[in-house]
C-alpha cells in the first residue's frame, strides 16, 4: 500500500507543470518529478535519487548558485519565494526560472532538507526584455532612441566622475537637406537612407559607444572614456564614412 501511494504521488508530481525536487541537509537529491528530472538531462527521477548539484550537467558558478541558495533557507528556515535566475540546462539552452525554495523538517521539528520548485519564465522574460527594447529603441533603425541616451549619458558621466580623469564626449549629427531626400524620392527613400546612416555610424564605432537616433534626422553619439584626440580622430572618420556614395533605389 505504500507503494503504491508513492506511485499515486510520484504521478500527481509528474503532472503539476513545474520543476519539483527534494534535497537532504547535504543538498543530496531525495527525489523530484519528471519535468525536473528532464531538465538535468535524465529520463527518471529515479536517476536524480542520490546525487548532487555538482554531480549534475550545470556550469559552476551556477552549482555554486544553487548550493548557496539551499544553504541560506536551512541555515535560516526561512523560505525564499519567486527569485529569477538565468540558467544553462542540460542540453545547453539558456532559460529564465522563477525559483522558490522551501526549508522542509523532521518530526521533531529539525530541518533536515530543502524542497525546490522551479517554473520556466523563459517566454515571459524573453517578451519582457522585447518589450523592453522597444521603449527605449528607435522603430525605423533599431538604434538607442532618446531616453536611452540620456540614460548613457548619465552612466558615461557617472564612470568619468568614477575615473576622476576619465573623457566623456556628446556628438550631435544633423543631417542636412533630408527633407530634400524625403520630398523627392518619396518617405520610404528617406527611412532607407536614415537606415543605412545609422548602419555607418556604428560601424564606425567602439562597442562600449552608444549610437542613437535622437529624433527626425539628427543622431546622437555617446563617447565614452574616449580621448580628445580619439574623439576628433572618430569624427573624422564618420565624416569620410558619411561622405561615401550612397545608393538608394537605384538612386545615388
Amino acid at each position: 500500500q505504500l507503494l503504491d501511494a508513492n506511485e499515486r504521488l510520484q504521478s500527481v508530481l509528474d503532472t503539476i507543470p513545474f520543476y519539483i525536487g527534494w534535497k537532504d541537509r547535504d543538498s543530496v537529491y531525495r527525489g523530484c518529478n519528471m519535468r525536473h528530472a528532464r531538465l538535468a538531462g535524465f529520463d527518471s527521477p529515479r536517476e536524480m535519487v542520490g546525487k548532487g548539484e555538482w554531480e549534475l550537467p550545470w556550469p559552476n558558478d551556477q552549482i555554486e548558485t544553487y548550493l548557496n541558495g539551499d544553504r541560506r533557507v536551512m541555515q535560516s528556515d526561512v523560505p525564499e519565494y519567486h527569485v529569477p535566475e538565468n540558467i544553462i540546462d542540460a542540453a545547453g539552452q539558456t532559460r529564465w526560472l522563477d525559483t522558490s525554495k522551501v526549508p522542509l523538517h523532521d518530526a521533531s521539528g529539525e530541518v533536515n532538507g530543502v524542497l525546490v520548485i522551479l517554473e520556466d519564465i523563459t517566454e515571459r522574460k524573453e517578451m519582457e526584455n522585447q518589450l523592453l527594447h522597444r521603449v527605449l529603441h528607435d522603430s525605423l533603425t533599431g538604434l538607442a532612441n532618446r531616453e536611452l541616451c540620456f540614460a548613457r549619458i548619465r552612466q558615461a558621466v557617472e564612470h568619468a566622475t568614477l575615473a576622476k580623469d576619465g573623457n566623456v564626449a556628446v556628438v550631435f549629427i544633423d543631417i542636412h537637406r533630408f527633407k530634400f531626400i524625403n520630398d523627392s524620392l518619396g518617405h520610404q527613400a528617406g527611412d532607407v537612407f536614415l537606415c543605412k546612416v545609422a548602419e555607418r555610424l556604428t560601424q564606425c564605432v567602439r562597442p562600449e559607444d552608444t549610437v542613437c537616433r535622437y529624433g527626425g534626422d539628427v543622431f546622437a553619439l555617446v563617447l565614452d572614456g574616449l580621448s580628445p584626440l580619439g574623439t576628433v580622430r572618430l569624427l573624422m572618420q564618420i565624416r569620410e564614412k558619411l561622405l561615401e556614395p550612397m545608393s538608394i533605389e537605384s538612386y545615388t
